[in-house]
């Protein structure tokens, strides 16, 4: 069986059409193959920026995670605001102390701040106001006025106690009196 190949005068053998055909093939894998080989590197190549990618965002979302809820980070720092604040706040304090006088009925002697101290916790400075405060009035309400400083939301530390019977009664409008030194704890300003 002998074919005519168009342009060629002289018959083709079946062996030569069948090396024809596979050098036409080959040609045409090699020209896709040429076309789109580059085009899958690149491809692979995206693909692992993008798997790297993702990746560090996986790693970012896991680090800032426990950050997302602004709010509730928000309430701590107010929180803490209220425990150590800004400034001495000392008027706010003395507000607070008469406010126990007047529940627990007793008398508020003096109130002496003294100079502010600076200390460094854990790098962090803070400013102490010492007071020493001096009250009178029933041993049962000197105890609950204590336990009122002891649980103020302001952090303070009590670092002496001195409690006084009045020997002469007539003299006194209070049988106790009771003075208190504590210290007030409060953030500096920073300019």
């Amino acid at each position: 069986m002998r074919k005519y190949l168009g342009g060629f005068r002289r018959s083709v053998t079946k062996r030569e059409l069948v090396l024809i055909f596979l050098l036409v093939i080959s040609f045409i894998f090699f020209s896709v193959s040429f076309a789109i080989v580059p085009r899958i590197i690149k491809l692979n190549s995206l693909e692992n920026q993008l798997s790297e990618l993702n990746k560090e965002k996986s790693s970012y979302e896991k680090l800032y995670r426990k950050y997302l809820n602004y709010d509730e980070i928000l309430g701590k720092y107010t929180d803490l605001l209220k425990s150590v604040p800004g400034n001495n706040d000392l008027s706010k304090f003395i507000g607070e102390l008469e406010v126990w006088g007047e529940q627990l009925e007793i008398t508020i002697i003096s109130i002496l701040p003294q100079d502010i101290i600076t200390e460094n916790f854990s790098e962090i400075e803070v400013n102490i106001v010492p007071c020493e405060i001096t009250i009178g009035g029933e041993f049962d309400s000197l105890i609950s006025f204590l336990d009122k400083l002891e649980s103020c939301s302001r952090i303070s530390q009590v670092n002496e106690l001195r409690l006084t019977k009045i020997e002469d009664i007539s003299n006194s409008n209070f049988p106790w009196t009771l003075t208190v030194k504590v210290n007030l704890y409060y953030f500096p300003q920073t300019t």
